[in-house]
């Protein structure tokens, strides 16, 4: 080799190793060769076991005493660096670099439990760094993948096989990527800054992924498992993965427990897999917190989640009250959900956030939800009043009805939230009046096409929906009134010009026929002065009563 490209080699080596020595988020700490101990090799090719012998590697090939490929430098244009098929010894591929080859280290069919790969560095390589096919409990371990232009390590029909200590940093597609691979085992392993996701497996049930670091990927996230049942994820820490942090689909009977997810879109998802456990998670300001759908009984227990929620998507309240959620804490608040309950009042500050389901005749006053997803979600609930409580800075909005019906929305105020102040989904019938919505993103009420017979009156809309549309309300349903029929008083909308009609966003064509000149004040009932009165008309009787029965008995 030339004085040239061996000095060009060494100053990459050097920028490469000193670039991971800084990596902190990287454990445990990772020992790498010597530059000295690296021996220019050529690319390797072993196509049965007489090959080692061929190439004079040391070791007999036995489960004590392996073949050892070690120490080598290939830095080439070929196809593999080192590559191993069909063989039946034990063999370990260790303390190697190899640079520019469109596959580092290539292991096929070989006997299950041989092949090892240990403690190599694979730089700038076109296809992937280490690429393990059709071999069953191979163990990849404490290697360093960088700058690949696809994978980083993947393993392709290799059930058992066991990836550890490994660091997969800025490849072009997915740090770690095993598929078709049952009961996998993937620990400690860092990958940050990978253009399609940290770690992803697919149909790899039975599998183990633990006390990983997955930041800063992109597309997939930091880890991905889909259909990989009774699988595992436990104790990774996942932070700014662009979509999702964590994202489980169609993986039922699994466990998703210990983990710490942090910023961006989701913070965990949980999409298409029953009886799935969450348990124990931390989530930090994400936009979705835990989200889960088509996840019938699941159990959500014990998560701590801030400036986020739980939001559980289901069709139906059947399929809601199939899961089972307790000791949730949301901004250090309780998650209150509550199922088939019937006249009681949630008056106490203690919850972070509400799901109602099958409710009846509730009254929730006094509550301040806030820095949350969505405050109050009501699901198949009738006559419920909410009331005197303050919704502020929800990523979405902060009150959901969903197929509800008689709710009454009195006294609120609901300011700078993330899409919505309420929204309406095929509820109809219900009352909205006398609350305050300021600088919510998009519209203060949203009623969709299926939320009929609405009455939305003396509310005070001001500056909501400044980017999206041309008025602060929406209204794609039916019949729904934006009055008080019986005082003909509308709303106020400080974006009202003072003459004529206000129209309504939303194909109801709807428009408010008597804006308010000023915000309305709300005045609670005399229900003392009512009562008071209801006295004197049943006393008053009563006492000219009496006095004609004792002015009679004196004249006798």
């Amino acid at each position: 080799m030339g004085h040239r490209k061996k000095a060009t080699l060494i100053v990459i080596m050097f920028i490469s190793i000193v670039i991971l020595s800084l990596n902190t988020d990287a454990s445990p700490k990772k020992t790498y060769p010597l530059f000295s101990f690296f021996a220019v090799s050529s690319p390797i090719t072993i196509l049965n076991d007489s090959n080692f012998t061929d190439y004079g590697f040391p070791g007999s090939g036995t489960s004590s005493d392996p073949v050892l490929i070690e120490d080598l430098n290939i830095t080439s244009n070929d196809e593999i660096g080192i590559y191993v098929t069909n063989t039946s010894k034990h063999f370990i591929i260790q303390n190697c670099y190899i640079q520019n080859t469109s596959y580092g280290i290539y292991v096929n069919t070989t006997k299950s439990g041989t092949p090892t790969i240990l403690n190599n560095i694979c730089f700038n390589n076109f296809q992937r760094s280490i690429h393990i096919v059709d071999t069953y409990n191979s163990s990849i371990i404490n290697n360093t993948c960088s700058f690949s232009k696809k994978y980083s390590i993947h393993v392709r029909n290799g059930t058992g096989c066991m990836i550890k200590s490994n660091y997969c940093h800025s490849n072009s597609w997915v740090g770690i990527f095993v598929d078709k691979s049952n009961s996998s085992y993937i620990q400690d392993n860092v990958c940050t800054e990978n253009l399609s996701g940290g770690i992803v497996l697919d149909y790899c049930s039975f599998s183990l992924v633990s006390n990983n670091t997955c930041n800063y990927n992109n597309f997939h996230g930091g880890i991905r498992l889909l259909q990989c049942y009774s699988s595992e994820v436990l104790n990774n820490t996942c932070h700014y993965n662009s979509q999702y942090n964590l994202d489980i689909r169609s993986s039922n009977s699994s466990t998703v427990s210990g983990n710490e997810c942090k910023g961006n879109s989701y913070g965990m998802l949980v999409d298409s897999g029953g009886q799935v456990s969450i348990l124990s998670n931390k989530v930090i300001d994400c936009a979705n917190g835990i989200w889960v759908r088509d996840a019938e009984y699941s159990i959500i227990k014990e998560n701590i989640l801030t400036d986020c929620s739980i939001s559980i998507n289901e069709e139906s309240a059947e399929e809601l009250l199939t899961y089972t959620l307790c000791s949730n804490y949301i901004n250090g608040k309780l998650f209150g959900f509550i199922t088939e309950q019937r006249r009681i009042t949630i008056s106490d500050s203690h919850y972070g956030q509400l799901m109602l389901v099958r409710c009846s005749k509730i009254k929730i006053k006094n509550q301040e939800l806030s820095s949350t997803t969505i405050g109050i979600e009501l699901v198949e609930c009738n006559e419920i009043s909410i009331s005197n409580s303050f919704f502020k800075n929800n990523r979405d909005m902060g009150i959901l009805l969903r197929n509800s019906e008689g709710i009454e929305v009195i006294n609120n105020s609901f300011e700078f939230n993330g899409n919505y102040g309420i929204k309406l989904e095929s509820s109809s019938f219900n009352s909205i009046t006398y609350n305050s919505f300021t600088e919510n993103t998009r519209w203060g009420v949203v009623l969709d096409s299926n939320s009929d017979g609405n009455e939305i009156h003396h509310n005070s809309f001001i500056r909501n929906n400044l980017f999206y549309g041309t008025s602060q309300v929406k209204d794609d349903g039916k019949e729904n009134i934006w009055y008080d029929t019986s005082t003909q008083q509308g709303n106020y909308y400080d974006d009202y010009l003072g003459k004529g009609n206000y129209s309504i966003d939303g194909l109801a064509n709807a428009c408010d026929f008597y804006p308010l000149a000023e915000p309305p004040i709300y005045s609670p009932p005399n229900y003392f002065g009512y009562f008071a009165f209801l006295s004197l008309l049943i006393l008053i009787p009563v006492c000219v009563f009496a006095i004609k029965k004792v002015r009679k008995k004196r004249r006798l």
